[in-house]
């Protein structure tokens, strides 16, 4: 079976095995939602940030956009890298 090179499966020893999660990214080239908020899986000590005009995926990006998966998932994506809490549900 071949893997999905736009999917990755997510977990942590931290997680229970309820909190698996199959998350897809951002092809590159995919503009972003104006205002819509990400998380780019490749540089996770970055915050969530919201997408400006224009602003499309780039070759390096993994972006996940909050609307596609889960409070809880968001939270656990963004808690390791946002301080106080910013950005979580």
């Amino acid at each position: 079976m071949e893997t999905d090179p736009n999917h990755v499966a997510a977990h942590s020893a931290e997680w229970t095995n309820s909190e698996d999660y199959d998350l897809a990214w951002l092809r590159p080239g995919t503009p972003l939602e104006l205002g819509g908020v990400y998380f780019d899986l490749a540089a996770p000590v970055a915050a969530p940030f919201v997408a400006l005009p224009g602003q499309v995926a780039g070759s390096g990006n993994r972006y996940v956009a909050r609307r596609d998966v889960t409070v809880v998932c968001w939270n656990r994506l963004v808690e390791g890298a946002v301080p106080d809490g910013q950005g979580t549900s």
